[in-house]
């Protein structure tokens, strides 16, 4: 099931994309 792949492939980069950001804005005021 390729499309089922597909789909859960393109979720997966949407949650990393989404969150790896909101980590790092939110671990930067930790260093400073």
């Amino acid at each position: 099931m390729p499309h089922r792949r597909d789909g859960f492939l393109v979720i997966a980069a949407a949650v990393l994309l989404t969150s790896f950001p909101v980590v790092i804005w939110y671990r930067k005021p930790a260093f400073e």
